[in-house]
């Protein structure tokens, strides 16, 4: 009998060890410095969340999965690890040099541009599908344990290798403006969107990318395009004429270019192009060009070029 009541207090306890967690999460919180350091992440949770009172109660933190604390000057958002139901966390444009994700297990999107990330782990992060991380400072970002990425902006930070092996869901990839100097795509078959642009990319193979249907390129590359053609992005290059528009000259891929259209930006309507023999005409702007490409069998790619007014 003594050895069946030490068993059973011991299983007592392990179960109890084992409930903390849940009945810690489950606990009202106070919105104070001791589990919120940053006082402008205080503000924002008590005028937000909180109803203007000092303390988060367990119903309003298990109801919160949505967070949208952008330009709010934050740098240090200690205290994430209370809402384990957060599904999406939007904190663009504040002043945080690192974010801890690991206790929100059920994040499906994140966006962090415009802060000062030099590292991001998301290795608890299984669930996420979205990321948008432009404009910080990572030189590196591991991807491995995300097999359900569908999207992911990585604008502008000092990326020098991406391994996309493991996220065979992604359908939209805008890395433009980082060190890359390499992309393997053959796993993502089912890409539609790629954004590259200002990378040192030489060689680019997009031969099994079939679902691809709009990619802006580097200027650098030679490009495998979804169906074997190959086309120098060099090329794509748009001049200024004596007349003041601009010109494109395509000529030596003939009938390949079914279209061009331009968008200025902060205009409304298309600026109209005239074509003749393979080049291309329109008035010099500031806006996005874009050129579709057939790949045969009724299919084309369109091809996105940036201009600046000249």
């Amino acid at each position: 009998m003594t050895f069946i009541r030490k068993t059973i207090r011991a299983c007592s306890f392990l179960a109890l060890l084992f409930c903390l967690p849940a009945a810690q999460a489950l606990a009202d919180v106070s919105i104070d410095a001791k589990h919120f350091p940053d006082a402008k992440f205080q503000n924002w949770l008590k005028e937000n969340v909180a109803g203007g009172k000092s303390v988060l109660s367990k119903k309003q933190i298990a109801a919160l999965e949505e967070m949208d604390i952008s330009y709010s000057e934050i740098s240090n958002l200690k205290g994430l690890e209370h809402f384990t139901a957060l599904k999406e966390l939007t904190c663009w444009s504040n002043n945080l040099s690192t974010i801890d994700v690991s206790k929100n297990p059920t994040l499906e999107i994140l966006r962090c541009n415009g802060n000062e990330l030099s590292a991001l782990d998301l290795s608890k992060n299984k669930a996420l599908k979205v990321l948008a991380c432009d404009q910080n400072k990572l030189k590196t970002l591991d991807l491995s344990g995300l097999p359900d990425l569908r999207a992911l902006a990585c604008r502008y930070n000092e990326l020098t290798a991406l391994d996309l092996s493991h996220n065979a869901a992604l359908t939209e990839l805008d890395c433009w403006g980082n060190e890359l100097t390499s992309l393997d795509l053959s796993k993502n078959l089912d890409l539609t969107k790629l954004n590259c642009l200002e990378n040192p990319i030489k060689t680019l193979d997009l031969s099994k990318n079939i679902n691809l249907s709009e990619a802006a390129l580097p200027a650098t590359a030679t490009v495998t395009l979804p169906g074997g053609d190959k086309i120098l992005m060099a090329d794509f290059k748009v001049v200024k004429a004596s007349d003041g528009k601009n010109r494109l000259d395509l000529s030596k891929y003939g009938d390949k270019i079914t279209d061009i259209s331009v968008e200025p930006e902060g205009v409304d309507e298309e600026i109209a192009v005239s074509s003749s023999k393979g080049v291309h005409s329109f008035a010099s702007c500031d806006g996005k060009v874009k050129i579709s490409y057939a790949l045969g069998k009724d299919r084309t790619l369109d091809l996105i070029l940036f201009v600046e007014k000249q």
